[in-house]
């Protein structure tokens, strides 16, 4: 969850895309905020998914 949160916050103010003029610097600063945008949901989905036992894990734990 703390890494679902670093995201949440750290994306829109290292990526601003909105506030930048250069088209080009626009759209890499577009790509780095999905980038985030994704692995902020794919930390979501660990935190829901964390809590259900996984059929495969052969009684192999952390």
């Amino acid at each position: 969850m703390v890494i679902a949160l670093f995201f949440l916050g750290v994306t829109p103010v290292m990526h601003d895309f909105w506030s930048v003029d250069d088209p080009q610097q626009r759209q890499a600063e577009m790509t780095n905020f999905l980038k985030n945008a994704t692995l902020f949901g794919a930390a979501l989905v660990l935190v829901a998914l964390s809590g259900t036992a996984w059929p495969y894990a052969l009684n192999i734990g952390l």
